[in-house]
């Protein structure tokens, strides 16, 4: 209820301990008042900013509204078709209580529903699955790319690796729907998951964690912007083996990549 006290706490900065960027519609599709006592979720909807307040969340003693509401994060993978389906999985932080009393609503669009621990841990589950998620496709990408230029058939790799340990959701999300027919709309673009990147390497800054397959991963999406792929699929990876090697990695009959 964008009217409430408690929404206008949300929106305006309350619970935002360093970011300058302000929380909106786009960005966090919800903020539910529940019956009393209050309790605020948001649910993240993909777009988030460059430095969201969830990295600061699990660290400070207290993370509190306005009027001392725990707020309750709720991060989702799944995609559009997830979200369609009612099929989406979400991560959610926050107090065990809050999480029962809003269990039943998240479990009208999400089929998976975790409790990942305190205010921000669900952003951070996402952030840490997303970082996994999108070395798998830079992997995928490259290794499509050695297939080819080898002489495989690419359809028939893809097959053969849905089926055997080199598998993972990418072949069927990024390698059938996108790269195969060369088809690169944007479920999720190149931006958004160069974002997602950034705040994996941040979090790994902060506690010297050492990253060097997600810090290598890393310049290939930097590379795919400056390339001009940034508002593309970002499975438009591929179009740099592509270049650099003088090959398609396509379905025959598929049209050139633009």
């Amino acid at each position: 209820r964008s009217g409430s006290p408690l929404a206008h706490g949300a929106v305006n900065g309350g619970w935002r301990k360093r970011s300058s960027f302000p929380l909106r519609p786009q960005s966090w599709e919800s903020i539910i008042r529940s019956e009393t006592p209050p309790v605020v979720v948001a649910v993240n909807g993909g777009r988030r900013e460059k430095r969201p307040s969830f990295l600061r969340w699990p660290r400070s003693r207290e993370s509190t509204v306005r009027n001392e509401t725990p707020p309750v994060d709720a991060a989702v993978s799944g995609g559009v078709q997830g979200a369609k389906a009612g099929t989406l999985t979400l991560m959610v932080g926050g107090g065990e209580a809050g999480f029962e009393r809003l269990k039943p609503l998240l479990e009208c669009f999400g089929k998976n529903v975790f409790h990942c621990g305190a205010s921000g841990m669900g952003m951070l589950f996402k952030v840490v699955n997303n970082m996994l998620s999108h070395v798998n496709l830079a992997a995928l990408t490259e290794a499509m790319a050695l297939g080819v230029a080898a002489g495989a058939d690419p359809d028939l790799l893809c097959d053969v690796i849905a089926v055997s340990s080199g598998r993972s959701r990418q072949v069927e999300d990024r390698l059938r729907k996108h790269i195969l027919p060369g088809e690169f709309t944007p479920g999720m673009t190149t931006d958004l998951a160069t974002k997602d990147s950034d705040l994996c390497l941040e979090l790994a800054r902060e506690l010297r964690v050492p990253t060097f397959i997600a810090s290598a991963t890393h310049h290939v999406y930097e590379m795919a912007i400056q390339k001009g792929y940034g508002a593309e699929e970002y499975a438009s990876l591929i179009k740099l083996w592509e270049e650099w090697l003088d090959i398609e990695v396509r379905s025959p009959g598929a049209g050139r990549a633009s």
